[in-house]
């Protein structure tokens, strides 16, 4: 098992390269290409999605779970979201007039949006959170343990990260309340993961990582609490691991964690990624034939076209 892992990341390279490298995309609507086996081809996805949807200028796509389409548009500052049929979706006003200009974006099974503006920082938006509404947050713990008793701690200390993630210590039970500032916050897309962050610093001894410039997200597809993502300065790819933060009470009466990112490794190194081109799941890379969404411009029709590459099951590499 750990030396399959180990070469996942160069087969999702290769497979990357051969996709963007076998055949290049056409410029006009025009265009034929020929599908042969072995070979790459694009099929132009119908209607076309254009500067009418509200696109500028599209640079990375997502496909959620529910099938709902996510795209990062520099030209706005925003991830729109539409439905299989290029219609937009309501309830993702939160992702539109970022602060940050998105680069690329994905989305977990857990309906967190990720995504990244080009810096060391990784952002989060928690759908599923803003669908169903929160009523309330622990905001005091009692944690146990057997040798040393209880302890109180307040949620808003470093104090309680130090315990939550010490296996030394059980969060027994707390005290729940509605800091409306810290809800709203967790509501809104906030910073994720910042390469600068001690903790950050710390673990990642081989590399500076405040200088890291990611250009590239990938979210697994299953119960893995991590996602991965490309360090372009670094030439490397890096697993961030999720760790849990708040503890939410929804208003259907769900609990559920909240979580920031933490540093765990370098999973490939000397690699060249490029920016504008994300890589999916890791595991999803050894499954073909593989579809990976792009959205590139046409510069002679000034229309915002969306293409699939599809690599057939006899292409060589």
């Amino acid at each position: 098992m750990k030396i399959i892992k180990s070469i996942l990341p160069l087969m999702l390279v290769m497979l990357i390269g051969a996709c963007v490298e076998k055949m290049q995309l056409p410029d006009s609507l025009n265009s034929d290409s020929e599908f042969l086996a072995g070979d790459t081809t694009y099929i132009l996805i119908q209607p076309i999605w254009d500067d009418e949807m509200g696109l500028v200028n599209p640079i990375e796509i997502s496909i959620a779970q529910d099938g709902h389409v996510f795209v990062a548009d520099t030209g706005t500052a925003s991830i729109l979201v539409f439905g299989q049929d290029g219609e937009a979706l309501d309830g993702f006003e939160a992702l539109k007039q970022l602060s940050s200009n998105p680069v690329d974006v994905d989305v977990d099974q857990k309906m967190n949006v990720y995504f990244i503006d080009g810096s060391q920082k990784i952002y989060i938006w928690d759908q599923y959170i803003n669908d169903v509404g929160v009523d309330s947050m622990l905001v005091t713990g009692y944690f146990y343990n057997e040798n040393a008793g209880y302890v109180e701690v307040d949620v808003f200390t470093d104090d309680w990260h130090t315990y939550l993630n010490d296996e030394d210590w059980q969060l027994a039970w707390g005290e729940w309340g509605k800091p409306e500032a810290t809800i709203d916050s967790i509501l809104d897309p906030h910073i994720f993961y910042d390469g600068s962050d001690e903790v950050h610093t710390f673990k990642d001894i081989y590399y500076e990582s405040e200088n890291s410039t990611f250009s590239g997200i990938s979210a697994t597809r299953d119960d893995d609490n991590y996602i991965y993502t490309l360090d372009y300065e670094h030439n490397r790819i890096i697993r961030v691991d999720l760790e849990r933060t708040y503890f939410l009470k929804l208003s259907n009466g769900e609990t559920i964690w909240t979580h920031r990112g933490v540093f765990h490794s370098s999973v490939s190194e000397f690699i060249t990624p490029k920016r504008g081109i994300s890589f999916r799941s890791i595991r999803s890379a050894l499954l073909l034939p593989v579809l990976t969404p792009l959205i590139l411009q046409s510069s002679k029709q000034k229309q915002m076209i969306l293409w699939i590459c599809f690599v057939s099951p006899n292409h060589r590499m």
